[in-house]
């Protein structure tokens, strides 16, 4: 349960539903919003994107930065030479956004694109000086925000919510390649035609 939520629970004194540890109570059929991890995710997410605009006000600001173009040249500071779509898959950015990036920060002179020698159809993305530079500044900036983010955990416990992270993302893919209808049992062709559902 999320802190703030346990507080509110506890204020009104209402007992939250947790029948072995869960957050369904299947003997009334009710699901229990406040441990319920869809629901918690989706909460934590938008705290920590309301936080972080903070942080996308100074790319702007200081850098003329969008954060797609600092996503961007966070790859390439690390796998220089990349391409296009490969950033794409790297950031789990759609190629609208990386190619009008792309675009900018060529526009700047903060990327260089050069052709592929073994593939000319191919182009391999790099930062330019200019864009070194500007990646060396942000990058103190950007360990800052996430070492106050985690500051309440240990090494140990860094590594575990890695590992969670990276199990509840493959769990992600995989309803996304199931179909959620499929994949939470339920029968697409029975589903209700309701105000949320119409065809």
């Amino acid at each position: 349960m999320a802190t703030n939520s346990a507080k509110v629970y506890q204020e009104l004194k209402i007992e939250p539903i947790r029948p072995n540890g869960g957050a369904h109570d299947a003997a009334r059929g009710r699901i229990a919003l406040e441990s319920f991890l869809p629901y918690q995710l989706s909460v934590i997410a938008s705290r920590v994107s309301r936080v972080s605009r903070g942080l996308a006000r100074l790319y702007a600001v200081r850098f003329d930065l969008t954060v797609p173009e600092w996503r961007i040249m966070t790859v390439l500071g690390r796998f220089p030479g990349v391409s296009a779509n490969e950033v794409c898959e790297l950031t789990a950015m759609d190629k609208v956004r990386v190619s009008r990036g792309v675009a900018r920060l060529l526009q700047f002179e903060r990327v260089r694109r050069d052709s592929d020698p073994s593939d000319r159809r191919r182009s391999k993305l790099y930062l330019s000086d200019a864009g070194q530079e500007v990646y060396e500044q942000i990058v103190p900036v950007a360990h800052a925000y996430e070492d106050k983010l985690m500051a309440g955990l240990d090494s140990d416990e860094v590594r575990v919510l890695e590992k969670l992270l990276g199990k509840i993302e493959s769990g992600v893919v995989a309803i996304g390649k199931e179909g959620f209808g499929l994949a939470c049992g339920m029968d697409g062709d029975a589903a209700p035609r309701g105000r949320y559902n119409r065809h």
